[in-house]
């Protein structure tokens, strides 16, 4: 069972966690301040949608997502999110963007079992997404 809670954590988290980057470092450019505040307003807004049981908009913030993976994704996440319930967002750490892809380890909780994983996010038509190539 913990392992399914894992597993369930870990796939809410690079669903609904398309966009991050909060608190820019002392330092750090004008166009990262940028791309923080646009991600961690796409990351809020992920999640919100997640908890609302709005799965079309979650998955707009899923990178490359094919019309294939899409009615797989619609299929699972009714049953996701009854098992996690709502998701948490605890925080958001060691962010590094590199012109249009990023990453981050990300910290979450659902069902009193706090995770924290590294994501990966790719910006495409002027929105974070999450990249879920490899971890679904």
């Amino acid at each position: 069972m913990q392992a399914i809670k894992r597993v369930l954590v870990v796939s809410l988290l690079l669903l609904s966690v398309p966009l991050l980057l909060v608190g820019c470092q002392k330092g750090e450019s004008d166009t990262t301040k940028i791309e923080a505040t646009l991600i961690e307003a796409t990351l809020k807004e992920s999640i919100a949608a997640y908890n609302e049981s709005d799965f079309e908009k979650c998955l707009t913030y899923v990178a490359d997502l094919s019309e294939e993976k899409k009615t797989k994704l619609m299929g699972l996440l009714p049953g996701l999110r009854a098992t996690t319930g709502r998701v948490t967002l605890e925080r958001i750490e060691n962010i590094d963007i590199g012109g249009s892809i990023a990453k981050a380890d990300v910290t979450g909780t659902a069902q009193g079992e706090t995770l924290t994983v590294t994501v990966r996010f790719m910006k495409q038509d002027g929105i974070w997404k999450v990249i879920t190539e490899g971890m679904l």
